[in-house]
């Protein structure tokens, strides 16, 4: 059976007195535990985009608010809405951050599937998981994701290595697999693999690329550091059915929290994709994109498909907000290029991610030339 390293999911739970179900602050964080009104199964199928079917779903929570929605401002959280699992209280992740130690111990039981990724023996505690049916109509399937924890960045390297998988099994992938991986590694996506090392130093930075730390960054959040955003995808076989297992849980103790953001209409299945690179600070169509761009043409026309989504990113230099200007203006590029040559304007997708998604080192000039790109993709049909 499939399981996702996720934060383990609680949820539902009215409110008694007076509570509202409904948290925000200034920051325009929202947070909502399933209810009647507002019931997981909604919540779960705002997952879903192009190309891909949810049949069905499972989850081990039957109380409490461990899982639930979130809505965000896009600028500051780099995805506008989504679901969230946490080991604790989705409400445990409203900022800002003001703890170093902000956790609940819902005394819940561990997840053995995580623990076998782990080894050595490591218990799990507080385990969140959520199963999904999924029938993709294409041969890629994919979805974003960010994970949180109040564990950074004091205990890096300790053995609260608080982690999540997201296992996926199938036809071609009988004995499963976990794709939520580090981009371009077999590494799991964990406290101690996604770091600037810990607050003593004792223990050196790993990925630093994909962390941020939560000072005044993200004052939204309350967890101490975060991933940026970041893309799991798996090669399947279109029309097949696929489970997907996401589950996160507490490693060592049930005490601090740690959760997983994942950007709603994400989930989606793909036929082919295509990266048009970009000089920095330009976003200027040259000849080589134009090529890219036609064999995706093409491509359309042998698959029957035309519907396509576009993602501009930059790398880190330069200030935020310039850089998801550049990135708006480097995907705009490519869909003027696209809706001249035929292609239906709403059949186009876009995003405008900034710098908040990297694929490689934005610490050197190989990086920097990876993550200046356009990310296109021929989307499957629904």
């Amino acid at each position: 059976m499939i399981f996702l390293r996720v934060v383990f999911l609680s949820f539902v739970l009215s409110s008694f007195f007076g509570f509202s179900l409904c948290q925000e602050l200034p920051h325009r964080l929202k947070l909502n535990p399933p209810s009647v009104d507002h019931p997981l199964s909604e919540i779960v199928q705002s997952l879903v985009g192009d190309g891909i079917e949810i049949s069905k779903f499972r989850t081990n929570q039957r109380s409490g608010s461990a899982i639930g929605s979130f809505e965000a401002p896009w600028e500051n959280f780099g995805m506008e809405k989504g679901l969230m699992m946490t080991t604790g209280s989705i409400f445990n992740a409203l900022g800002p951050n003001s703890s170093e130690k902000k956790g609940s111990n819902n005394r819940r039981s561990g997840d053995p599937v995580l623990e076998k990724l782990l080894g050595n023996n490591v218990k799990t505690f507080d385990a969140c998981i959520l199963e999904l049916e999924v029938i993709p109509k294409a041969d890629t399937i994919a979805f974003n994701f960010m994970f949180a924890s109040e564990e950074y960045d004091k205990f890096v390297g300790s053995e609260y290595n608080d982690v999540f998988a997201f296992y996926i099994k199938g036809k071609g992938i009988e004995n499963g697999r976990n794709i939520a991986l580090i981009p371009n590694t077999n590494q799991p996506v964990s406290i101690n693999n996604v770091n600037h090392g810990n607050a003593t130093n004792e223990y050196s930075p790993v990925n630093p690329i994909f962390y941020i730390k939560n000072t005044d960054s993200l004052s939204m959040l309350e967890y101490n550091g975060y991933t940026k955003l970041i893309e799991v995808k798996q090669a399947v076989v279109p029309n097949e059915t696929y489970i997907l297992r996401l589950s996160i849980a507490d490693v060592s103790d049930g005490l601090l929290d740690s959760g997983v953001f994942i950007e709603g209409n994400s989930l989606h299945a793909y036929h082919e994709s295509y990266q048009v690179r970009f000089p920095s600070g330009e976003y200027d169509l040259d000849g080589t994109s134009i090529s890219q761009l036609d064999n995706l043409l093409r491509k359309m026309q042998t698959t029957k498909s035309d519907n396509v989504e576009l993602a501009g990113h930059t790398d880190s230099e330069g200030n935020y907000d310039a850089n998801m200007k550049l990135s708006n203006n480097r995907v705009n590029a490519v869909v003027n290029y696209l809706i001249n040559q035929g292609v239906k304007k709403d059949h186009i997708k876009i995003y405008a991610r900034g710098e908040t998604m990297p694929i490689a080192n934005n610490e050197t000039e190989y990086g920097k030339k990876q993550n200046r790109r356009v990310e296109i993709k021929l989307l499957g049909n629904d």
